[in-house]
């Protein structure tokens, strides 16, 4: 990968494991977060899902034949963006 593509992966994993490591050390949310997930661990592996998806389509992206690790990347991201949404969802009735 180039050296753009590393510093994408770098800050997407960044991001995620600073908001993921209060709810693996504790099954609590981030402080800044509040009460809004009522599904900590559901939201933490939405995120690394998104994670491993957006590294999965920024690695191979632009690399001949990769339209199906590509698409497949995507579809993780999709897949993640839709279960920290029912984290979000999960208690309310």
């Amino acid at each position: 990968m180039k050296t753009f593509e590393w510093a994408c992966v770098a800050a997407v994993w960044a991001t995620v494991l600073l908001q993921v490591a209060p709810v693996a050390a504790r099954n609590r949310m981030p402080r800044w977060w509040g009460d809004r997930i009522s599904a900590p661990r559901l939201w933490a592996a939405g995120l690394v899902v998104l994670a491993v998806g957006a590294t999965l389509a920024i690695a191979v992206s632009g690399r001949r034949g990769s339209s199906l690790a590509t698409g497949l990347g995507l579809l993780a991201v999709v897949g993640g963006l839709g279960m920290t949404g029912w984290a979000h969802r999960a208690n309310r009735g």
